[in-house]
């Protein structure tokens, strides 16, 4: 074999080594980059997806557990979430967000979810996963959008507070958000003032966030 044959052959090997269609997720993984597999995922969310966009993967799975972080998570443009895998699922297809329950969480101390006019679109997707115990004296306990809009399908908003007389526990948007929430569920969330579940302040009737099939449960 000539030596060009060689170090292309070489090439197309650490290329197809470092080629994944996904980035894993695992709070057990052993987080080691390229995060191609359960074993060796990322154990911080907020790595993984950040790992994803900077290398055009548009796919992170997220395996069951609870993921917390230093401050609020960020979602990627042209990176879909999806949580609900077990360790042992192989395909898409596998995962059940019923019984492998995917949460980032803010643990009662901070804001899950947070975007400000960073240009977040329709194509950063979170998919089958539940955010929950976050926690401001602010507006937008578990999910604050302004001036953004994500994309959350079969989403769970649990648990989440906006304290000191603030808006929106579960979600506060803001702005010109045209975020949609597609089968989500938002339940015990709280706000010292408005909007319990959700607050939307300053869309205008021409931008403003859609809700499809969503579901609203003792949200104060």
């Amino acid at each position: 074999m000539s030596v060009n044959k060689y170090f292309l052959s070489l090439l197309f090997s650490v290329l197809m080594l470092n080629t994944s269609a996904q980035v894993y997720v695992n709070g057990a993984g052993s987080n080691t980059p390229p995060y191609n597999s359960w074993a060796t995922a990322a154990t911080n969310f907020q790595t993984g997806i950040n790992y994803a966009s900077a290398n055009a993967i548009t796919q992170v799975w997220l395996a069951a557990g609870t993921y917390t972080h230093t401050s609020s998570f960020k979602l990627k443009n042209n990176v879909t979430v999806y949580g609900g895998f077990d360790v042992a699922d192989v395909v898409l297809a596998d995962r059940d967000i019923v019984a492998n329950v995917s949460i980032l969480s803010g643990g009662n101390i901070r804001r899950v979810i947070s975007h400000n006019n960073d240009g977040t679109d329709a194509t950063a997707v979170l998919d089958g996963v539940t955010v929950q115990q976050g926690a401001v004296n602010g507006h937008g306990g578990g999910i604050s959008l302004i001036q953004v809009s994500p994309t959350f399908i079969d989403c769970k908003i649990i648990g989440n507070s906006a304290n000191n007389t603030r808006d929106g526990g579960g979600v506060y948007i803001n702005a010109s958000s045209t975020s949609t929430f597609t089968n989500c569920t938002f339940s015990n969330n709280t706000a010292t003032d408005d909007g319990g579940g959700i607050y939307i302040a300053d869309g205008g009737v021409a931008n403003k966030p859609v809700f499809t099939n969503c579901t609203f449960n003792n949200n104060n």
